[in-house]
């Protein structure tokens, strides 16, 4: 019976996109929402916040994306959003990335959500000429790592296709329910403390 009435309800998700600026948080946040490739995006001031819901074979997830600013001036405010998140997507730049950088990111994160998923991602793939093999060095069993192109869309099926596994996987006291239809004539808010997006 719980099974049935999960599967009623939809689930938020708390997502996190933690890197430097130019990784390509925003571009895979555009990718996710409306499946496209803006070549040129302005940076994160702060945190960007944008909904998405996704159905699955087990249950329906209401996304919520916390594009966090790659600018070191708001690390502080920006790395309290990684605080109870379900699933966080560390981006880099596969052409210009420092390892220990990606290495403490991975630590920050694991201190302050133990639980969460990480998905390390090496965007741009597109321009790699020289393919380093460092990165396998600081992954484990709770880190999924693939390599994409967001503006070429290269395995950005395979990422669907991770994210919809590990969304079915999350443990479900992990995640907040809530009816369907629940104040189904109520408008709904997108305010918050930065820019917000819903779809």
């Amino acid at each position: 019976i719980m099974d049935h009435q999960i599967k009623l309800k939809i689930g938020l998700v708390k997502c996190v996109l933690i890197g430097d600026s130019n990784a390509g948080k925003t571009s895979l946040c555009n990718k996710l929402l409306y499946d496209k490739f803006y070549k040129y995006t302005e940076n994160t001031i702060g945190v960007t916040y944008f909904k998405k819901n996704i159905k699955t074979e087990e249950n329906n997830y209401s996304l919520q994306l916390w594009d966090l600013s790659g600018n070191p001036r708001f690390r502080v405010i920006s790395y309290m959003y990684l605080r109870d998140s379900n699933i966080v997507f560390v981006l880099f730049d596969l052409n210009n990335y420092k390892i220990d950088k990606i290495n403490n990111l991975i630590k920050l994160i694991k201190d302050k959500s133990k639980n969460s998923k990480i998905i390390l991602i090496g965007n741009k793939l597109d321009l790699v000429k020289d393919k380093k093999e460092d990165i396998k060095n600081i992954i484990d069993d709770n880190i999924e790592y693939l390599e994409i192109s967001i503006k070429d869309n290269i395995n950005i099926d395979k990422f669907n296709n991770i994210l919809i596994k590990i969304l079915d996987n999350l443990k479900k006291n992990d995640i907040k329910y809530y009816p369907k239809n629940k104040n189904k004539n109520k408008p709904k808010s997108t305010r918050c403390c930065f820019n917000c997006i819903n779809r």
